[in-house]
């Protein structure tokens, strides 16, 4: 998955002639590392006793939670594909 985001980005960076500002990659990156940290070390609270479905949704509730922790950051940061989605979600519908 690195290696796919990784080319992911050079390709973009080179067919729309980007400047590494625009991308945000440190944030990024740093913020997808401590949140996936996050996510490795709720593994280890979650006890292995409880039933499969108890774990199952508790991964689905912390997946959930720093997946709108990450979005947060990144629209902090100022990534513009965050706040055209948030637009796209939250504008009125026109007057008719």
């Amino acid at each position: 998955m690195i290696l796919l985001g990784a080319l992911t980005v050079r390709y973009l960076w080179r067919a729309l002639h980007l400047d590494w500002a625009a991308l945000h990659l440190v944030p990024g990156v740093a913020g997808a590392v401590g949140l996936g940290l996050l996510a490795a070390g709720a593994r280890w609270v979650v006890p292995g006793g409880w039933p499969v479905l108890a774990r199952l949704a508790v991964g689905g509730v912390v997946t959930g939670s720093l997946t709108l922790v990450y979005l947060y950051l990144l629209r902090r940061v100022g990534v513009r594909w965050v706040t055209e989605i948030e637009a796209r979600l939250i504008r009125r519908p026109a007057a008719a």
